[in-house]
């Protein structure tokens, strides 16, 4: 993701953030995990606004953050991991925190976490599959005329069509 991408978002949060209150900050979750990327720009751009409370969380297990969110105490949920395996407490946990009211932003590679959840597909409205989907065909168009290269093929195309991304519709 670049920056100007992510400065993008952050924007949207800060926009949100105003809603809130002039006075309160607004408290936000960060989620990383499954991937690498630059740790110290990423973080540095979240925390140049003045209007947000940063914590910076990396998932080791996937989903921990949802097992027990009883303590809950940020406004916002922006993810940008690439996690797979969430329980079905853990997706209890997660409905229940965006029905509480809770923000969520998924960053690009979120958009790649928890693929087996059909939910969690509609609510962020994309899936990408991890697994190589490819549609591949050969297509040999013209044989040649020309004297001693009768037989052989002149244009050899083949087609690759790329089908690891999908909007899911609500």
């Amino acid at each position: 993701m670049n920056l100007k991408n992510s400065m993008l978002i952050v924007a949207v949060i800060v926009v949100f953030s105003v809603a809130v209150g002039a006075d309160e900050k607004l408290n936000v979750l960060v989620v990383t995990g499954g991937h690498g990327y630059e740790q110290e720009p990423f973080e540095a751009m979240f925390n140049s606004f003045g209007g947000l409370n940063c914590t910076f969380v990396a998932l080791q297990d996937h989903s921990e953050i949802f097992e027990d969110i009883s303590d809950w105490q940020y406004d916002v949920l922006v993810l940008y991991n690439m996690s797979q395996k969430i329980s079905e407490k853990r997706q209890q946990n997660f409905l229940k925190l965006l029905d509480d009211g809770v923000g969520l932003v998924v960053l690009h590679h979120a958009i790649a976490a928890f693929s087996d959840w059909r939910e969690y597909r509609k609510i962020i409205g994309a899936k990408y599959w991890l697994e190589d989907l490819f549609s591949k065909s050969n297509l040999s168009l013209i044989e040649c005329a020309i004297p001693g290269c009768r037989g052989t093929n002149i244009i050899n195309v083949r087609f690759e069509k790329y089908l690891k991304y999908l909007r899911e519709r609500a």
